[in-house]
């Protein structure tokens, strides 16, 4: 029988979990897949991101927040709107700040991070919400 869901052909007829694809999402995996996409179609808040980061080590800190960093981008991109242009999701942090340390290596520890709990989370299954919908 071909599998409708990976294409491939199993020996049984018995509905099974196939695994060749679709193990369910983890948590995790979907808000990466989320930051991907936000960060493909805003490389300006990389760009503000890094420059704010550098700003904090250049005045001599080893250490900062992250969610600073995430509020100064936003203060930026939200200036004299009426309405912001992006919605920076706050889940997206903790892969800025892991990016940074990964392009970045001698400053590899200037944000502390955690475990990611969500990698062992169940994925939701849902999008993430739009703008629309946060309004």
């Amino acid at each position: 029988m071909i599998c409708a869901r990976c294409g491939i052909a199993h020996l049984s007829e018995i509905p099974h979990f196939c695994v060749n694809k679709h193990l369910p999402k983890t948590r995790y995996q979907e808000i990466q897949e989320a930051c991907s996409a936000f960060h493909e179609a805003n490389p300006e808040v990389w760009d503000l991101f890094v420059r704010f980061t550098l700003q904090r080590i250049q005045q001599g800190y080893e250490h900062y927040s992250v969610a600073a960093i995430f509020e100064r981008v936003r203060w930026e991109t939200d200036k004299g709107a009426d309405s912001p242009a992006l919605k920076l999701n706050n889940n997206f942090r903790a892969f800025y700040a892991r990016r940074f340390a990964a392009w970045y290596p001698v400053q590899k520890d200037f944000f502390r991070t955690r475990v990611q709990k969500s990698a062992h989370r169940r994925g939701t299954g849902r999008p993430e919400p739009t703008r629309e919908e946060l309004q």
